[in-house]
């Protein structure tokens, strides 16, 4: 059997406030246009020191951006992933580094009979697919990847790790 190869093409825009600069954590969620910004994407918080290349992203996808920044902004301790990762951001940021958020652009593409384009990120299916997808093309070596496994088994290495010692929280 013959493997299949797709080559897929991805670029990574920046979000803008409504003034047109490339919106940084923790700008005022006010500061984006929420008719532009209430739609379903997947998006990076990207971490780097003023003229340095980055060091640090979050890669994570949601039905309405305008909404999750403002989760980012407000997170509570319930809110688990989307907590952790804005105490790293509000951290970044007091150690002099700029975070800013972008937003995944990819040509449409078919596997199979599906296909999946940027209009059809509504689908959360879709959606999780292009983010793992992302993920999954994520280059480690230069920038760490803030993403954790969230899955029944991803959950329980990292319990068992913390138990251990092994691993702690950043």
């Amino acid at each position: 059997m013959e493997c299949k190869r797709l080559n897929l093409d991805i670029c990574w825009d920046a979000v803008r406030t409504k003034s047109g600069t490339p919106y940084q954590f923790p700008q005022a969620q006010r500061t984006l246009s929420e008719e532009k910004y209430a739609v379903p994407v997947v998006y990076r918080w990207l971490v780097a020191k003023a003229g340095a290349e980055p060091i640090v992203c979050h890669i994570g996808e949601t039905d309405n951006l305008h909404r999750r920044v403002g989760n980012y902004l407000h997170a509570h301790t319930s809110q688990g992933q989307v907590f952790r990762v804005a105490v790293r951001l509000r951290k970044e940021v007091s150690n002099g580094a700029i975070v800013e958020l972008q937003v995944l652009q990819f040509e449409t593409f078919f596997i199979n009979s599906e296909y999946v384009e940027a209009s059809g990120l509504g689908d959360s299916a879709r959606r999780k697919l292009v983010e793992n997808i992302a993920i999954i093309l994520h280059d480690a070596a230069q920038c760490e990847l803030l993403n954790e496994d969230m899955s029944r088994m991803g959950r329980r290495i990292k319990k068992a790790r913390s138990v251990n010692g092994i691993i702690s929280e950043s």
